[in-house]
């Protein structure tokens, strides 16, 4: 079974303010792939404040998903470099959220609604430190398929479809695509992250947006590996947006 939806992106910027909670656990793991160095046409992108999200789909047809684990990727394609890409991996015990009493962690999966905030960190403030971040070369030659300077950030998250504490086969899996591409500055930007280059990544009437950034899409998909237990399954995947994330995009050398 397999969904597939796309959204343009338009522009909106929203403050917010999260409160304090506690010191900081983080725990997953990273994987990645840096091979392209500093030059006037190569921009670092950082992905910055991405430990909230929100869940637009939870994945089971009772309403409440067993999210087994969650991966957030950025990537970028570059012909001589090939992919680029920084990746966080987060099983349900790595996951946090919300309840009357406050922050709780995940077990072997973590239940989730449609509607609720996960956390990656038992610490809801946010920060300043660089989560994620890859280069990205925009000098290359162009491409059939357009990928030169064109970044995506996706969040893929499996469901487990069982009952209490055990894993077993009857997994669907959404994914969530944000694409976006470097844009032509009129003036270079700053080696630093500031408000002159720092856009942010924020729900808006229901869908993610890049305030500031044009030339962007979101697609959406789902599909299930029931296929294990020749049965059917019915509901889609578990899908998550990052919930005011902030997208940063620098220089690599200096004015």
């Amino acid at each position: 079974m397999y969904k597939q939806f796309r959204f343009g992106v338009a522009a909106g910027m929203i403050a917010a303010t999260i409160s304090t909670f506690g010191a900081p656990v983080m725990a997953s793991e990273r994987t990645s792939q840096q091979r392209l160095g500093s030059g006037p046409d190569i921009y670092r992108v950082e992905v910055r404040n991405l430990h909230r999200l929100e869940v637009l789909e939870a994945g089971d047809s009772d309403g409440v998903g067993e999210l087994h684990e969650m991966t957030v990727e950025l990537q970028a394609y570059d012909q001589e470099a090939r992919d680029q890409y920084d990746r966080l991996k987060f099983s349900g015990t790595e996951l946090y959220s919300i309840n009357e009493g406050g922050i709780v962690g995940g077990t072997r999966y973590f239940p989730i609604r449609v509607g609720q905030h996960v956390f990656t960190s038992n610490d809801r403030r946010q920060n300043d430190t660089t989560q994620m971040w890859i280069h990205v070369n925009t000098g290359a030659e162009p491409t059939a398929y357009d990928t030169v300077g064109r970044v995506s950030l996706s969040i893929t998250a499996q469901e487990l479809d069982c009952t209490g504490q055990r894993v077993c086969n009857r997994r669907s899996n959404g994914k969530v695509t944000i694409n976006f591409k470097i844009p032509e500055f009129t003036t270079r930007p700053s080696n630093r992250c500031g408000p002159d280059n720092t856009f942010r990544l924020e729900p808006l009437d229901g869908e993610i947006q890049i305030s500031g950034l044009s030339n962007s899409t979101v697609f959406s998909g789902t599909y299930s590996e029931s296929w294990y237990l020749g049965v059917d399954h019915k509901a889609g995947g578990p899908r998550l947006i990052p919930f005011n994330a902030e997208i940063c995009i620098a220089s690599t050398i200096r004015p």
